[in-house]
Formats: structure tokens, C-alpha cells, sequence
């Protein structure tokens, strides 16, 4: 069973740990020998509990990568909920 007070631990320790946070994306444009980090997230099903996730990531400055099945977005709480990430995540 996932515990987020675990995650936001673990959140925490990461940030403190000196290494390089960063999206997928971000990781692209990193010097060669940079130390870092990517928080990827697979989002199969409950989108709910990404945005708690994502939440927890904003509140260390963390930015994560949410990878997401396409028929999720065939629901509107979905799609909300995506958006809130999008938020947190900046």
C-alpha cells in the first residue's frame, strides 16, 4: 500500500540530496556527467491520486513527468484533474 506521507518524505530527502531534479524533458538539455533525477509518473487509472502526487512534488519544487493513458482523457474529472496537475507542476 502507497503511504504519501512516505512520498513527501522521500520528496524531501531527494531535494536535500543535492542532486539534479528534472522533467524528462529537462534531462535532455543537462550537461554530460550531471547527477540527476526524473520523477515519472504512469498514470494507468486513478488520476486523483496523481494530483496528490504532484501536490507533494510542488511543495519540495519538484517537477515531475506524468505519462498518461489516452482513454483517460475520455472523462471530464479526468481532465480536470490533469489540469490541476499542469498547475502544481509549475
Amino acid at each position: 500500500m502507497f503511504y504519501y506521507k512516505k512520498w513527501d518524505d522521500f520528496c524531501k530527502k531527494l531535494v536535500n540530496s543535492g542532486i539534479t531534479l528534472c522533467t524528462a524533458e529537462e534531462s535532455l538539455k543537462l550537461e554530460n556527467g550531471t547527477r540527476f533525477v526524473v520523477l515519472k509518473h504512469d498514470v494507468e487509472t486513478f488520476v486523483s491520486n496523481a494530483y496528490k502526487l504532484a501536490t507533494i512534488e510542488h511543495k519540495h519544487g519538484i517537477r515531475g513527468s506524468y505519462y498518461v493513458q489516452a482513454y483517460l482523457m475520455n472523462d471530464e474529472n479526468n481532465i480536470n484533474d490533469f489540469a490541476r496537475i499542469v498547475v502544481a507542476e509549475q
